[in-house]
């Protein structure tokens, strides 16, 4: 199921330790994308901070009430911007001047792998706390930023040149596909 989004939550749990990071996807150039960070809350503010957001989790059980909140499907969702570049590049391929010649090739932007199992056991640049569950969560939570920041160049291309507009003139949301209880 699609719903537009502009924040996900990353919830990574391990050794019992909970680590939750909001990532902001707004389709725009955003510095400040991690945007918030929470290390053991409480269960009542676990859920308060998850409901309402796609939930991309990393690690670990299920917590309790887990299918109350929408899912983030990440493979899914990385499928969708691949999916949006491609289109964008064959568009641009099928489209022709005003005086019917090809264009130039459109350079399509990379989209960054997904995450390994070792990219999880390495500590990110800047983070201190040597806990599984933050490593986890702010490497998935920098991976989902990354994705957002493709998803933002795409748009600017895409909004940049007329014939490649389509019928939807302002950005688009990030394209996040979720699933569970709680997706829209």
């Amino acid at each position: 199921m699609d719903t537009d989004v502009v924040t996900i939550k990353v919830l990574s749990q391990c050794d019992g330790v909970t680590a939750i990071w909001s990532v902001d996807v707004a389709p725009m150039f955003n510095p400040g994308r991690l945007c918030g960070a929470w290390v053991n809350p409480a269960p009542e503010e676990t859920r308060s901070l998850l409901s309402g957001n796609p939930v991309a989790r990393v690690g670990g059980p299920a917590p309790a009430g887990d299918a109350e909140f929408a899912c983030l499907d990440v493979a899914a969702t990385r499928d969708r911007v691949v999916g949006a570049m491609a289109r964008l590049v064959e568009l641009n391929r099928q489209s022709r001047t005003p005086k019917g010649n090809a264009r130039a090739p459109l350079q399509p932007v990379a989209v960054p792998a997904l995450p390994d199992a070792e990219d999880y056991l390495i500590r990110p640049w800047g983070v201190v706390a040597l806990e599984p569950a933050v490593i986890a969560a702010i490497t998935h939570a920098q991976y989902l930023a990354s994705l957002a920041d493709v998803w933002a160049k795409i748009e600017t291309l895409r909004l940049a040149r007329d014939y490649l507009v389509g019928d939807d003139t302002s950005a688009r949301p990030f394209p996040c596909v979720v699933a569970g209880a709680g997706a829209k």
